[in-house]
Parts: C-alpha cells; structure tokens; sequence
C-alpha cells in the first residue's frame, strides 16, 4: 500500500500515523470511569440553531439513561422544560468545568477522528447526533423532535409562514426570488407571516419586502417562534432552524434543501393522520428545490470528499431553486387540503 506508507512517512519521520487518545471514545470513557464521573455526564450541543433542536430527541433520551445529566448549549431556553436535565450550562457566558464531568459531544469538527468514519452532511442530523453521542440510532418512536411549549403565550392561527433565511451562499436565496414568492402568496390572497433573527453565530434572514405580510422577524424569542411554528398551517423555508423547529408541530413543511440530500434534513415526525399520534418519516414535508450540491458519488469510499458544501456561485443556485409561482401555488395546494 505505497500511498498509505507515503501518508505516513508525511505525519511522523517513524513512519506511524499518531492519533490522539482524547480522540477515541473508549479512552474518553476509561478517563471518566478512572475519575468517577461516568455518572455526571455532560452534553455538549451544537452551534447553530438547527442542530441544537435536532439535538433534542437524543438528549431527551439521554435524560432517561443518566441518573445526572447536564447540557451545555447556546440556547439554555430550549432545554429549560425538559424533565431529567438536571443542570443548564450557557455557553454564551460561561465556560464548563470540564474536569468535573463525563463530556459527550453532539457534533464533531471536519479534523476529528470521529468525522472519519461518519460525517454530518450526508446522515440524517438526528441520526448523526444520536450516533455521535450513544453509538447508537434511538428507537423510531424516540426519533421525532417535541417541544414543551405550554407556558408560551399563544399565538393566533397563522397560514403561511415564510423564513427567507440567509446564511451560507449555497443556502442564501436572492431577494427577488423571496419577492416574487411574497408577493405570489398575497396575489392568492394569502397574507404571509415573516419570522427570522440574527443568531449567535451571525445567520440572519434576507431583506425582503414586507408590504402585505405580518413581519414578526426580530421580533420573537426562539421559544415564541417554536410556538408560532407549532400553530402555522403551512412553513416555507430554506435549510435552516425553522425547518426543525417546525417538524415538533404538524404544519405543511416546503423546505428548499439546496446543500444536503433532502432525506438528510427531512424528520421523524408525530403525525396526526388519524385519533392516534403515530410517528411517520417525512410526514407533511417537501422538498421544493430542484437539485443540491449533495451528490450520490459521495457514498463512495474511494471518492475524495472535498467539496466546499458553505460556497456557490449565484447562477449553481438559481438552478437550483423552483419558480416562485409554484412555490405559491404548493402552499395553497396544501391549505385547501387541511
């Protein structure tokens, strides 16, 4: 194996590839069993919005397997109502004792070993998190993202509500598209309900036209836009929070998945079908785009996974994205159907 034996003159002059022993999740466990910590378990949950509610499901799961469970995370509010958690840690201001605790982590950088062997662009995120902290898939019924929202203030009914995110290039959609889109909706007699802020780690939201729409973005905290969610009828949005934050309710989801396999971000679901809750893959969800940079050659172990899935030029993403009339129509469609 001339190429692996050149890999390896290149990291060390013995010729031995060396690996971090922090980096192995047997040692981090033997490290903790040998410090008396495999009981004071400590998750760290993502960055971003998004992958901090698909974190949910594993970490509610988690609270049913560690007698003393404490989550670290930028957005405590999310946690706050959650049964078993035991300690609520706000990474915005303070930094763990991490010597104190068994720490698990919910996603791992690009250079981890751990990324290795699994990578989050192409797991679906629940599954990624759940096998990034447990080595394991939680059971289906355990899969669906839920949300204790019952001390939020009531938000009325909403039809359609748009999120017009910005965040990378390969997920930012040009202000006319999102226009044209608007302005579809209101020429159907829609009145669409803008949501979206600034978050932590600086995405935001496209700087749309509001004429004819309710425009409740910066407006609302993370929790009160989980409950707006929660009671829309039908959401529009790209790959970002809203997407998730709606799969805990049971509205109508066209999402434009422009980066990802759509079955990557696509979720377990409590569906509503019927009198009784079943959990069901995908349910009332559609991916309205028209291709992602995603491709299928990616599963190929001898193909070299370099692509920049944060980059693309305007004219890769307007091939990707419908027209906004049928975007429109998509949502009335669903409407008449509820």
């Amino acid at each position: 194996m001339p190429e692996l034996v050149r890999l390896q003159k290149e990291i060390t002059d013995e010729g031995n590839i060396a690996i971090p022993a922090v980096m192995i999740p047997s040692v981090r466990r033997l490290v903790a069993e040998d410090r008396g910590l495999l009981e004071n378990v400590l998750i760290i949950t993502p960055q971003s919005l998004g992958d901090v509610v698909c974190s949910i499901p594993a970490i509610r799961y988690g609270t049913k397997r560690f007698d003393r469970l404490t989550v670290a995370t930028y957005y405590p509010e999310l946690f706050e109502t959650m049964d078993g958690v035991h300690e609520i840690i706000d990474l915005k201001t303070t930094t763990p004792e991490w010597d104190k605790y068994f720490t698990l982590r919910c996603y791992y950088d690009g250079e981890d070993l751990n990324s290795e062997f699994i990578v989050n662009f192409n797991t679906q995120i629940v599954d990624y998190i759940s096998i990034g902290l447990f080595r394991n898939q939680l059971p289906v019924d355990d899969r669906a993202i839920w949300l204790d929202l019952r001390n939020e203030k009531e938000h009325l009914s909403r039809e359609v509500v748009v999120h017009p995110g910005a965040s990378w290039p390969s997920k930012t959609f040009p202000v006319c598209w999102w226009n044209e889109v608007l302005a579809s909706l209101i020429g159907e007699g829609i009145r669409p309900t803008l949501i979206g802020g600034t978050t932590h780690d600086g995405r935001g939201v496209v700087d749309v036209c509001t004429v004819g729409c309710d425009d409740l973005r910066h407006k609302l905290s993370v929790r009160e836009s989980a409950a707006l969610l929660h009671s829309a009828k039908v959401v529009i949005t790209n790959d970002s929070a809203p997407l998730h934050l709606a799969a805990a309710g049971h509205a109508w989801i066209g999402f434009l998945s422009t980066v990802k396999h759509p079955d990557a971000i696509t979720h377990w679901r409590k569906s509503c079908d019927t009198d009784k809750e079943y959990v069901k893959w995908g349910w009332r969800m559609e991916n309205l785009s028209l291709g992602w940079i995603y491709r299928h050659e990616y599963m190929n172990p001898a193909y070299n996974f370099v692509t920049r899935f944060d980059q693309a030029t305007p004219k890769e993403l307007e091939s990707r994205l419908p027209d906004p009339q049928t975007v429109a129509q998509w949502a009335v469609e669903k409407l008449r159907s509820l």
